[in-house]
């Protein structure tokens, strides 16, 4: 059919033929309508169509198209649509909005990523469910005022990726591939002001990572792959830079950052764990480099692992050590004594003690006794200037006389004094001689407990 003014018409069935209307024709309604790919339904000035339906497919009315009730037919706003050897990813992002996307079909673009002063937009590209599908040949750039950037499923590649702008973007299923002839310099967040994530990305090794010393936020690598490439964090806090089940962190440069979760560096495991534990039954197994690192906080009910620093892992009670006044140690000949009660330590005004707090006496003494199966009372006593003040004491029987190596501990609750004088006594029960000399060595080692003790 074609020519002619219709003022209204019904057509049920069309199949195969060019449908021509003029302009005005209100309304018409098409039931089925069967065309040949190359043929075209129009108004003479190709617009105004009042009324327009298809099936219950497409209404238009002026030039808004919309679909009307037909789930198969979906149009999608806000999308820029970019194709290889047809158009450029620069000329989608260039036309681009807040709240579009663009979505770039697999390929490979001689070109590099560009985004200035955009914000809130996404560059998609379709995933082949192992690694991505589309590359960008010549690096990425995110600058100027660029907020909210959002980029997945692209494979960047070239001499230089720049991470810049206001911040909060995100990068989901990235790869940044350098090469033996082109190293791929990554350089992130200078003056980026908010934060930015990296979610499942790669890098392989011929790329060059550096977080730049102006970065105002934090980055968040979550299950990323590094490969060994080499990484340098030289912003100021290690809480700015955070690794979250990361692998290949070999040549992780600096002090700047903080692992959570489990890293790998080569066969080496790094597992940070915070309020966390394991099950009664439960196991960790891991290989003869891993390394557990624990946090600095106290301990919770019970006692803990914690570290020690130099002196390596120890028991803890719950409350841990304090750190403000930790520990004082000697180690050294004994003076030489002789009686039934002998003072085997003294110590006379210790200060920077903290009131009221629990303390722990470590100690070993070395000494000799002259009766066969001794027994022997060991006491903490508290020297006050009058009477000593005992402060807790126990009985030890030994199998034999001679010379003795004994662990001494004492568990005791601070008054609310700022120094203490104290001593260590034994005493033989049944009359027996208590000696040391010159050969006879001993520590002490006493710690105050945090709150929470």
């Amino acid at each position: 059919m074609s020519g002619g003014f219709i003022q209204s018409v019904s057509i049920q069935n069309v199949n195969n033929d060019q449908v021509n209307f003029s302009n005005g024709v209100t309304p018409v309604s098409i039931a089925n309508l069967n065309l040949n790919p190359n043929q075209l339904l129009f108004s003479v000035d190709g617009s105004n169509i009042s009324g327009l339906s298809v099936g219950d497919g497409l209404s238009q009315n002026g030039v808004a198209v919309s679909t009307v009730g037909n789930s198969n037919i979906q149009l999608v706003s806000n999308s820029i649509y970019v194709n290889d050897n047809i158009n450029t990813i620069s000329s989608g992002i260039a036309s681009a909005s807040a709240a579009d996307t663009v979505y770039v079909s697999s390929g490979s673009y001689n070109e590099e990523i560009v985004v200035n002063n955009k914000s809130n937009i996404s560059i998609i590209s379709p995933s082949s469910n192992n690694g991505t599908i589309c590359e960008a040949l010549n690096g990425l750039s995110i600058t100027g005022t660029s907020e909210t950037i959002r980029l997945s499923n692209i494979n960047i590649k070239g001499s230089t990726a720049t991470i810049r702008g206001v911040g909060r973007h995100r990068f989901n299923n990235v790869g940044f591939s350098g090469s033996a002839a082109t190293t791929l310099a990554v350089n992130i967040g200078q003056t980026v002001s908010q934060f930015m994530t990296f979610l499942d990305c790669e890098w392989n090794q011929y790329c060059n990572i550096v977080i730049h010393p102006t970065l105002a936020s934090v980055v968040y690598f979550i299950n990323c792959n590094f490969a060994q490439a080499s990484i340098t964090c030289s912003q100021s806090l290690p809480v700015q830079v955070i690794f979250n089940n990361c692998s290949g962190l070999d040549n992780l440069a600096g002090s700047n950052f903080t692992k959570a979760g489990l890293n790998v560096s080569g066969t080496d495991i790094d597992m940070n764990v915070t309020n966390a534990y394991v099950a009664g039954g439960g196991s960790l197994n891991f290989g003869a480099l891993s390394k557990i690192y624990l946090d600095t906080d106290d301990g919770g009910v019970g006692n803990v692992v914690q570290s020690n620093g130099a002196s390596g892992l120890i028991w803890a009670p719950a409350g841990g050590y304090n750190s403000y006044w930790n520990v004082f140690f000697d180690n050294g000949q004994q003076t030489v004594k002789s009686d039934t009660t002998i003072t085997l330590y003294e110590k006379l005004d210790q200060a920077n003690i903290l009131p009221s707090k629990r303390m722990l006496f470590n100690c070993i003494f070395n000494f000799s006794n002259t009766t066969s199966n001794p027994v022997l009372t060991f006491s903490l006593i508290r020297i006050t200037g009058g009477p000593d003040e005992t402060l807790q004491s126990f009985t030890q029987s030994l199998s034999r006389n001679g010379h003795h190596s004994i662990p001494i501990n004492f568990d005791w609750i601070m008054t609310g004094d700022y120094t203490l004088s104290f001593k260590i006594t034994v005493t033989s029960n049944n009359g027996a001689t208590i000696s040391t000399d010159t050969n006879d060595y001993y520590s002490v080692k006493v710690d105050e407990l945090q709150d929470g003790a």
